[in-house]
Protein backbone atom coordinates (compact mmCIF):
# COMPACT_ATOMS: atom_id res chain seq x y z
CA UNK A 1 0.00 0.00 0.00
CA UNK A 2 2.45 2.77 0.40
CA UNK A 3 4.35 1.90 -2.63
CA UNK A 4 0.89 2.42 -4.48
CA UNK A 5 0.87 5.80 -2.02
CA UNK A 6 -2.57 4.64 -0.51
CA UNK A 7 -3.18 5.85 3.61
CA UNK A 8 -3.42 3.29 6.05
CA UNK A 9 -3.18 2.61 9.78
CA UNK A 10 -2.59 -0.23 11.18
CA UNK A 11 -3.28 -1.87 14.30
CA UNK A 12 -0.85 -4.55 15.99
CA UNK A 13 -2.25 -7.07 18.22
CA UNK A 14 -1.19 -10.13 19.86
CA UNK A 15 -1.01 -13.81 18.13
CA UNK A 16 -0.09 -15.12 14.21
CA UNK A 17 -1.89 -12.79 11.59
CA UNK A 18 -4.98 -14.57 9.53
CA UNK A 19 -3.93 -15.94 6.25
CA UNK A 20 -6.20 -16.94 3.21
CA UNK A 21 -4.61 -19.06 1.16
CA UNK A 22 -6.38 -20.11 -2.03
CA UNK A 23 -5.37 -22.74 -4.31
CA UNK A 24 -6.27 -23.09 -7.89
CA UNK A 25 -6.40 -26.74 -9.56
CA UNK A 26 -8.19 -27.64 -13.68
CA UNK A 27 -11.13 -28.68 -11.62
CA UNK A 28 -11.39 -25.66 -9.53
CA UNK A 29 -10.35 -23.18 -6.78
CA UNK A 30 -10.61 -24.02 -2.96
CA UNK A 31 -10.28 -21.62 -0.42
CA UNK A 32 -8.81 -21.92 3.16
CA UNK A 33 -9.31 -19.27 5.49
CA UNK A 34 -7.94 -19.79 8.86
CA UNK A 35 -9.85 -18.26 12.34
CA UNK A 36 -7.23 -15.43 13.02
CA UNK A 37 -5.71 -14.49 16.54
CA UNK A 38 -7.44 -15.14 19.48
CA UNK A 39 -7.80 -12.57 22.11
CA UNK A 40 -7.90 -9.83 19.47
CA UNK A 41 -11.62 -7.75 20.87
CA UNK A 42 -9.27 -4.97 22.28
CA UNK A 43 -7.09 -4.38 19.18
CA UNK A 44 -10.21 -4.48 16.92
CA UNK A 45 -12.56 -1.82 19.15
CA UNK A 46 -9.00 0.21 18.97
CA UNK A 47 -8.86 -0.51 15.12
CA UNK A 48 -12.86 0.75 14.85
CA UNK A 49 -12.28 3.70 16.85
CA UNK A 50 -9.15 5.24 14.85
CA UNK A 51 -11.21 4.07 11.39
CA UNK A 52 -13.68 6.24 12.34
CA UNK A 53 -11.67 9.28 13.75
CA UNK A 54 -10.31 8.91 10.43
CA UNK A 55 -12.91 9.24 8.33
CA UNK A 56 -13.63 12.59 6.79
CA UNK A 57 -16.25 14.85 5.09
CA UNK A 58 -16.58 14.11 1.44
CA UNK A 59 -15.39 9.94 2.38
CA UNK A 60 -17.37 7.03 2.00
CA UNK A 61 -16.44 4.30 4.75
CA UNK A 62 -16.79 0.50 3.70
CA UNK A 63 -16.79 -1.80 6.44
CA UNK A 64 -16.69 -5.71 5.01
CA UNK A 65 -14.87 -8.92 6.01
CA UNK A 66 -15.44 -10.88 8.98
CA UNK A 67 -13.70 -10.30 12.41
CA UNK A 68 -11.34 -12.33 14.71
CA UNK A 69 -12.28 -14.73 17.31
CA UNK A 70 -13.66 -12.95 20.50
CA UNK A 71 -14.65 -9.74 19.14
CA UNK A 72 -18.69 -8.94 19.32
CA UNK A 73 -20.63 -8.40 16.43
CA UNK A 74 -22.11 -4.97 18.13
CA UNK A 75 -18.69 -3.24 17.27
CA UNK A 76 -19.66 -2.72 13.99
CA UNK A 77 -23.17 -1.27 14.47
CA UNK A 78 -21.44 1.35 17.05
CA UNK A 79 -19.18 2.44 13.99
CA UNK A 80 -21.67 2.67 11.54
CA UNK A 81 -23.77 4.72 14.05
CA UNK A 82 -21.08 7.07 14.58
CA UNK A 83 -20.08 7.38 10.86
CA UNK A 84 -23.67 8.15 10.34
CA UNK A 85 -23.91 10.99 12.94
CA UNK A 86 -20.92 12.67 11.29
CA UNK A 87 -23.17 12.51 7.67
CA UNK A 88 -20.44 9.82 6.23
CA UNK A 89 -22.06 7.26 4.14
CA UNK A 90 -21.24 3.75 5.17
CA UNK A 91 -21.19 0.72 3.42
CA UNK A 92 -21.42 -3.32 5.06
CA UNK A 93 -19.72 -5.95 3.08
CA UNK A 94 -20.16 -8.84 5.48
CA UNK A 95 -22.45 -12.04 6.66
CA UNK A 96 -23.45 -13.49 9.30
CA UNK A 97 -23.71 -12.14 12.32
CA UNK A 98 -21.80 -9.42 11.56
CA UNK A 99 -24.07 -8.28 8.83
CA UNK A 100 -27.17 -8.84 11.27
CA UNK A 101 -26.10 -6.82 13.68
CA UNK A 102 -24.84 -3.94 11.18
CA UNK A 103 -28.39 -4.16 9.64
CA UNK A 104 -29.76 -2.48 12.56
CA UNK A 105 -27.84 0.75 12.72
CA UNK A 106 -28.94 1.30 9.85
CA UNK A 107 -26.21 1.22 6.55
CA UNK A 108 -26.10 3.37 3.57
CA UNK A 109 -25.91 0.47 1.50
CA UNK A 110 -25.01 -3.61 1.79
CA UNK A 111 -23.40 -5.93 -1.02
CA UNK A 112 -24.62 -9.58 0.00
CA UNK A 113 -23.83 -12.60 -2.56
CA UNK A 114 -26.71 -14.92 -4.01
CA UNK A 115 -25.95 -17.53 -0.76
CA UNK A 116 -25.60 -13.96 1.83
CA UNK A 117 -28.91 -12.54 0.83
CA UNK A 118 -30.44 -16.33 1.29
CA UNK A 119 -29.11 -16.61 4.64
CA UNK A 120 -30.28 -13.01 5.12
CA UNK A 121 -33.96 -13.99 4.38
CA UNK A 122 -34.53 -16.98 6.07
CA UNK A 123 -33.48 -15.23 9.50
CA UNK A 124 -35.76 -12.70 9.09
CA UNK A 125 -38.14 -14.91 7.70
CA UNK A 126 -38.59 -13.48 4.16
CA UNK A 127 -39.64 -16.17 1.57
CA UNK A 128 -36.33 -16.38 -0.83
CA UNK A 129 -37.37 -16.54 -4.65
CA UNK A 130 -34.34 -18.28 -6.40
CA UNK A 131 -35.43 -16.85 -9.56
CA UNK A 132 -35.79 -13.88 -8.57
CA UNK A 133 -33.79 -13.02 -5.82
CA UNK A 134 -34.02 -9.13 -6.47
CA UNK A 135 -37.68 -9.24 -5.55
CA UNK A 136 -36.40 -10.85 -2.09
CA UNK A 137 -33.62 -8.40 -1.64
CA UNK A 138 -36.33 -5.24 -1.88
CA UNK A 139 -38.13 -7.38 1.05
CA UNK A 140 -35.33 -6.80 3.02
CA UNK A 141 -34.44 -2.97 1.69
CA UNK A 142 -38.22 -2.23 3.14
CA UNK A 143 -37.63 -3.58 6.71
CA UNK A 144 -34.57 -1.99 7.13
CA UNK A 145 -33.28 1.56 6.95
CA UNK A 146 -31.14 0.99 4.17
CA UNK A 147 -30.45 3.14 1.00
CA UNK A 148 -29.85 0.42 -1.41
CA UNK A 149 -28.32 -3.01 -1.85
CA UNK A 150 -25.88 -4.56 -4.03
CA UNK A 151 -26.42 -7.72 -4.71
CA UNK A 152 -23.97 -9.98 -6.83
CA UNK A 153 -25.05 -13.14 -8.60
CA UNK A 154 -21.97 -14.65 -9.64
CA UNK A 155 -21.65 -15.00 -13.54
CA UNK A 156 -25.38 -13.87 -13.59
CA UNK A 157 -23.63 -10.25 -13.19
CA UNK A 158 -25.59 -7.98 -10.67
CA UNK A 159 -28.12 -6.06 -9.51
CA UNK A 160 -28.73 -2.11 -7.85
CA UNK A 161 -31.22 -2.42 -5.64
CA UNK A 162 -33.86 0.93 -4.26
CA UNK A 163 -37.05 1.49 -3.57
CA UNK A 164 -37.71 2.96 -6.61
CA UNK A 165 -35.68 0.89 -9.05
CA UNK A 166 -34.37 -2.92 -9.69
CA UNK A 167 -31.21 -2.10 -12.21
CA UNK A 168 -29.40 -5.47 -13.33
CA UNK A 169 -26.01 -5.95 -15.15
CA UNK A 170 -24.66 -8.69 -17.20
CA UNK A 171 -20.49 -9.29 -17.78
CA UNK A 172 -19.24 -8.83 -21.13
CA UNK A 173 -17.80 -12.13 -21.01
CA UNK A 174 -17.93 -14.95 -19.01
CA UNK A 175 -14.38 -17.04 -18.06
CA UNK A 176 -14.07 -19.45 -15.14
CA UNK A 177 -11.25 -18.24 -13.02
CA UNK A 178 -12.04 -17.75 -9.19
CA UNK A 179 -13.85 -15.07 -7.10
CA UNK A 180 -11.68 -14.36 -4.88
CA UNK A 181 -11.38 -10.11 -4.41
CA UNK A 182 -14.25 -10.02 -7.13
CA UNK A 183 -16.75 -8.48 -4.48
CA UNK A 184 -14.13 -6.32 -2.75
CA UNK A 185 -13.37 -4.96 -6.58
CA UNK A 186 -16.86 -4.90 -7.81
CA UNK A 187 -17.99 -2.72 -4.66
CA UNK A 188 -14.80 -0.67 -4.59
CA UNK A 189 -15.46 0.39 -8.35
CA UNK A 190 -18.75 1.30 -7.76
CA UNK A 191 -18.05 3.85 -4.67
CA UNK A 192 -15.05 5.26 -7.10
CA UNK A 193 -17.71 5.92 -9.87
CA UNK A 194 -20.52 7.29 -7.06
CA UNK A 195 -17.66 9.70 -5.89
CA UNK A 196 -16.82 11.13 -9.44
CA UNK A 197 -20.93 12.15 -9.68
CA UNK A 198 -21.54 8.71 -12.27
CA UNK A 199 -25.52 7.42 -11.92
CA UNK A 200 -26.02 4.02 -10.16
CA UNK A 201 -26.79 2.28 -13.81
CA UNK A 202 -23.22 3.41 -15.22
CA UNK A 203 -21.66 2.92 -12.00
CA UNK A 204 -23.09 -0.80 -11.60
CA UNK A 205 -21.71 -1.12 -15.22
CA UNK A 206 -18.11 -0.51 -13.93
CA UNK A 207 -18.68 -2.21 -11.20
CA UNK A 208 -19.81 -5.24 -13.16
CA UNK A 209 -16.96 -4.98 -15.39
CA UNK A 210 -14.19 -4.28 -12.34
CA UNK A 211 -15.47 -7.56 -10.53
CA UNK A 212 -15.31 -9.57 -13.81
CA UNK A 213 -11.73 -8.63 -14.38
CA UNK A 214 -10.30 -9.92 -11.03
CA UNK A 215 -12.60 -13.27 -11.46
CA UNK A 216 -10.31 -13.78 -14.54
CA UNK A 217 -7.13 -12.56 -13.35
CA UNK A 218 -4.90 -15.03 -12.28
CA UNK A 219 -4.02 -15.47 -8.03
CA UNK A 220 -4.15 -12.47 -6.28
CA UNK A 221 -1.99 -10.51 -8.58
CA UNK A 222 -3.45 -6.83 -9.49
CA UNK A 223 -5.53 -6.47 -12.42
CA UNK A 224 -4.66 -3.73 -14.88
CA UNK A 225 -6.67 -4.65 -17.60
CA UNK A 226 -9.00 -2.13 -19.17
CA UNK A 227 -12.50 -3.03 -18.25
CA UNK A 228 -14.16 -3.17 -22.35
CA UNK A 229 -17.41 -3.25 -21.23
CA UNK A 230 -17.09 0.06 -19.60
CA UNK A 231 -14.95 1.41 -22.81
CA UNK A 232 -18.22 0.66 -25.01
CA UNK A 233 -19.83 3.10 -23.09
Amino acid sequence: MQREDIHFVAEWVEGETRTNLVISTNSGSYKINSRGPNGAAEGAARLVETFVEECQDGDIAVISGSSPPGVRSGLVAEAISALRARHIPVWLDASGELLRAGLMAGPSGIKPNIDEIRELCGYCGISFDEKNPQESATSILSRFDLGEILLTLGPRGAARITLECVETESPSVVRAGHATGAGDAFLGAYLCAQARGVGGAEALREAVAAGGNAVVTTGSTEARRKTERVAEG
